[in-house]
């Protein structure tokens, strides 16, 4: 009689309820796996369907229609750009190399120069092969993957996207998502909840626990997912963008490196190499972390599922899919990413930045343009590479390096006119290198750097600070323990690191009096040219 009644209350507020069992399935199910999905289509986008379109003008899920006549048409075009900015950029330099005033610049007979830029030629053609070469091989072994999603009962056996895959295997491959594939064109529709006529049927059976099931199922499997998928989409993303801005630099990289024997080149050339199978590894990961999964859930399904006439079976299929499902994709998850973390830490993309890289690289080509401004360009080229045009290389990165060890030092307690001083000579401003040797040095010298109020105070400091440090080094020397030998692991340890104290204090010390020196002859020079100006006037 219970029974009768409950049944007769669900079929009269069956529809309500569905609406609700419809609204908590969006909010747990519908919502996350759409985000999946849109995040998986942004990342093979920008990595693998962008480069797709530019050169066939069309995307990966159209690779089998691609003939042999479309794939020189990015090829040539971007092979033509690169040879006539190559021409226009050596116009420019022989331009002003004949109409450069200044007579006392030595210059190399322009044979040599031309010959030592054939190698740079011959990059800047092959970047394009190399371009097309490895997102064509890329798109075919991602296709070759992808058929592992084709599903003959699918509309057309259209491939399904990873996700979708997976999302049918731990469904069971129910009837129900394989219609919501056939019939939806949106995220939203693949992974709506199932139908109306479908949730009846389930309540009306002992399934009704197994489409709950379903539902917890797909929410914790969604949040495993996005576990990896944002982590490995945000690596695609900044290699990805590195890799673009690698290759539209590529020209003037080459070009510059006529000067250097080629060191410019050869420090692009790893970047590139390193992240193009960067590129290449994180895509492909993507697609076997879907296969591999695909496969574990459909051996799930094969292997679990219990005698069709048993009417506990769909239950009690869901019920251990539950806790299969999870944590096969926890294993697989965490397998991957450990192997993805040892990738990431031989090619050193742990600590890697494309911002950064990219902010420095466009500091350099800031400070070449500017070169090229005050008419330094064309008379080096000429003589064998165009050192004029990198002769501000670093500049911009100098001067934010210098506002960098600035903050380093009077965070230590260092008056911040006095960090400025030190650091702001036209030898060092620009000079990371010196600004690091500096700032390294006047923080290993052990001094108390609150004290530190004026150049002179830094001074009077480091001079102390070598006055005991040598004091402790003679007592630690000339004891007894010490020349025989029997001085204690922490004696060895404090004379270590009284030594090492004095080396950088006497380096600081030199490093001041040079610039102090370099002072002094500089308002020698400025006394100098202000005598002869009078003497003129």
């Amino acid at each position: 009689m219970v029974s009768i009644v409950s049944r007769v209350i669900l079929t009269l507020f069956s529809p309500i309820l569905y609406w609700v069992f419809f609204g908590i399935w969006f909010l747990s199910v519908t919502a996350f796996w759409s985000l999946l999905e849109g995040l998986f289509s942004f990342t093979k986008f920008l990595s693998v369907d962008l480069t797709n379109y530019l050169i066939f003008g069309k995307s990966i899920s159209n690779t089998k229609s691609i003939s042999i006549k479309d794939l020189p048409t990015f090829f040539i075009s971007i092979a033509i750009f690169s040879m006539l900015m190559l021409v226009f950029i050596f116009s420019v330099i022989l331009i002003k190399h004949a109409t450069s005033t200044n007579k006392t610049e030595d210059k190399m007979p322009l044979k040599i120069a031309m010959k030592k830029s054939l190698p740079a030629i011959f990059i800047i053609v092959g970047i394009p092969i190399l371009f097309l070469c490895v997102n064509l091989g890329l798109s075919l072994v991602i296709d070759l993957l992808s058929s592992s999603f084709l599903v003959p009962s699918i509309a057309t056996n259209t491939k399904l996207t990873p996700l979708q895959s997976i999302f049918l295997s731990i469904n069971g491959n129910a009837s129900w998502v394989v219609n919501n594939f056939n019939n939806f064109q949106s995220y939203l529709g693949w992974y709506s909840a199932p139908p109306f006529d479908y949730y009846i049927a389930s309540i009306w059976t002992t399934n009704a626990l197994g489409l709950l099931f379903q539902m917890v199922n797909g929410l914790i499997m969604a949040i495993i997912l996005l576990s990896f998928f944002v982590g490995i989409s945000v690596d695609l993303f900044k290699l990805t963008l590195y890799q673009y801005f690698l290759f539209l630099s590529s020209p003037v990289v080459a070009i510059s490196s006529i000067s250097d024997d080629g060191r410019k080149l050869k420090n692009w050339k790893n970047s590139y190499f390193k992240t193009t199978f960067l590129v290449v590894i994180k895509v492909l990961m993507i697609m076997l972390y879907s296969v591999i999964l695909k496969l574990i859930f459909d051996y799930v399904i094969n292997g679990v599922a219990l005698n069709n006439n048993n009417i506990f079976s769909e239950s009690l299929l869901g019920f251990t899919s539950s806790l299969i499902y999870p944590f096969a994709a926890l294993g697989t998850t965490y397998g991957f990413k450990a192997i993805g973390s040892k990738i990431d830490g031989y090619f050193g993309f742990g600590s890697f930045s494309a911002i950064k890289s990219i902010k420095s690289s466009v500091a350099k080509g800031t400070s070449a343009l500017s070169a090229v401004k005050q008419g330094k360009l064309g008379a080096t080229l000429a003589t064998g590479g165009i050192g004029s045009l990198v002769a501000g290389v670093g500049v911009i990165h100098g001067l934010r390096k210098r506002s960098q060890n600035i903050s380093a030092l009077t965070s230590k307690g260092v008056d911040k006119k006095v960090a400025k001083n030190l650091l702001g000579k036209s030898d060092v401003m620009f000079n990371p290198q010196k600004q690091q040797e500096i700032v390294d040095n006047i923080k290993n010298s052990g001094i108390d750097l609150s004290k530190v109020n004026s150049k002179g105070s830094l001074e009077t400091e480091l001079f102390i600070s070598k006055h005991f440090n040598q004091q402790k080094i003679n007592s630690i020397q000339n004891s007894k323990e010490y020349k025989k030998g029997t001085a204690s692991e922490e004696t060895i340890n404090e004379l270590k690191e009284a030594i090492n104290k004095q080396k950088a204090t006497e380096n600081a010390i030199k490093q001041l009096e040079e610039n102090q020196k370099k002072i002094k002859t500089e308002q020698k020079k400025l006394n100098l040219a202000k005598g002869v100006n009078n003497v003129t006037k």
